[in-house]
């Protein structure tokens, strides 16, 4: 049961930070914070 519990709030929070993720994408006034991908660019 813990091993079962420990994935669903890893999958929570993957999911949670891939949506933070988009919301900051989709906001103009947040793309001065850096980026993920755009590490390799700089």
């Amino acid at each position: 049961m813990v091993i079962i519990g420990v994935s669903v709030l890893a999958l929570t929070g993957v999911f949670t930070f891939s949506l933070a993720q988009a919301a900051s994408w989709a906001d103009p006034d947040k793309h001065d914070l850096p980026q993920p991908d755009d590490r390799g660019k700089r």
